[in-house]
């Protein structure tokens, strides 16, 4: 690889729109986000393959486009004090390289959704359900053979929260990835985290817990990158598996004070935490929730 010292300044132009609509009568409410990006003299990739040697540098190129649009519509779930919020998404990418002299461009199209189910019960009941699909399409005009590297990314996932009066308390999350190349084999896996545990003295400020990352022993991470050239590379990392910690927390802050709801959420003992510790795709933390591609 060969750096360029003539390469010209990128240009990013960016634009975003929203609207957002509440009926506080209802709570009811709908977001709309459209946003979209162009950048002149993209730093791109020049390959140039001779006999079997491959030479890399860099070059400014025009063409780079991306565009994504976002819709939210949320509405309450009384008979189980909840919310429910419905999501449709799509993105549009041009990325421009350059290979043996030929200008080309990869384009992606991803459309998705997904649904939260999040509630709103009581200080001591706390639970959500979420489930998110996407599903790609790629082209490349400097790599036809490689037409076929769409694929499809499930995720749900479930959290519970639960606190007694004494101060015992009970938090658990699952998440499910199944990631799915068309004419490949996928990749599937479940983490699931769970932790127990006792607030006690006289303002419940100190905190007992033990705490299990990896029940079913499947974390992994894992990361999926596409290139210039439509071509997915996949990098495995080696990654903490099952552990068990006990921990002690004394909280030093002020109890007098009327709870906020983020106090609520800590005084339940929620597991927010031990999504993995790699990166993009499943079990890493990086990404979205449970890890995710990265492209």
């Amino acid at each position: 690889m060969v750096g360029n010292p003539n390469l010209q300044q990128a240009y990013n132009h960016r634009g975003v729109l929203r609207y957002i609509y509440a009926n506080t009568k209802n709570n009811n409410s709908f977001t709309a986000n459209a946003s979209f990006n162009v950048i002149d003299n993209y730093i791109s990739t020049d390959v140039v393959n001779d006999k079997g040697i491959t030479n890399t540098t860099y070059i400014n190129l025009n063409g780079y486009r991306n565009f994504s649009g976002l819709l939210v519509y949320s509405f309450p779930v009384k008979f189980i004090k909840s919310n429910f919020n419905i999501t449709t998404n799509y993105n549009y990418g041009k990325t421009p390289s350059k290979y043996n002299g030929v200008i080309g461009f990869v384009t992606r199209n991803t459309f998705g959704g997904g649904a939260v189910l999040s509630s709103n019960v009581s200080e001591f009941v706390d639970f959500t359900l979420n489930y998110d699909i996407n599903y790609t399409q790629t082209t490349s005009t400097l790599n036809n053979a490689s037409a076929g590297q769409n694929y499809l990314q499930q995720s749900p996932g479930a959290n519970l929260n639960l606190l007694s009066r004494s101060g015992w308390f009970f938090n658990t999350n699952v998440s499910y990835q199944n990631y799915k190349l068309e004419n490949a084999e996928g990749v599937e896996y479940t983490l699931w985290n769970a932790a127990i545990g006792k607030k006690f003295l006289a303002k419940k400020q100190a905190e007992l817990k033990l705490s299990v990352f990896d029940i079913l022993k499947q974390n992994n991470s894992f990361s999926q990158t596409l290139n210039n050239f439509n071509l997915i590379q996949t990098t495995t990392t080696r990654v903490l598996q099952q552990y068990f910690m006990l921990t002690f927390t004394y909280s030093l802050r002020n109890f007098g004070k009327a709870n906020t709801s983020s106090q609520r959420s800590e005084e339940r003992g929620d597991w927010r935490g031990g999504q993995g510790t790699g990166g993009g795709m499943p079990g890493g933390g990086g990404g979205r929730p449970g890890g995710g591609p990265m492209f």
